[in-house]
């Protein structure tokens, strides 16, 4: 994990496991590294969506095609934790961190 500094108490995740990352952990945060799936992200957002979760923001990016692939995910409030083990439950996911917001 590489993180930054931003001035003024701020702080900028930039890269997690040598994927770009940019997030604040402002907001709740899951960082997923998974087997790069056709739609694995729309079923994440369905599973995360039947939880409440609303997604502020979501990036993606991979090592290749079919390779490995990281998504950053924040959400405007934290997750249960039955989601949180369902997700890691399954078999094209390899790594869950969860950071749950540390303003509140």
């Amino acid at each position: 994990m590489l993180g930054e500094s931003r001035g003024g108490g701020l702080i900028n995740i930039a890269e997690v496991n040598g994927f770009k990352a940019d997030f604040s952990a402002n907001l709740h945060t899951l960082v997923i590294t998974a087997s790069d799936v056709k739609g694995s992200v729309a079923f994440i957002a369905n599973v995360l969506a039947h939880d409440d979760c609303n997604i502020a923001t979501m990036s993606v990016s991979r090592k290749g095609k079919n390779d490995v692939a990281c998504l950053v995910i924040e959400m405007d409030s934290g997750i249960k934790p039955v989601t949180l083990s369902y997700l890691q439950s399954l078999s094209w996911v390899k790594e869950i961190i969860y950071i749950p917001d540390i303003d509140r």
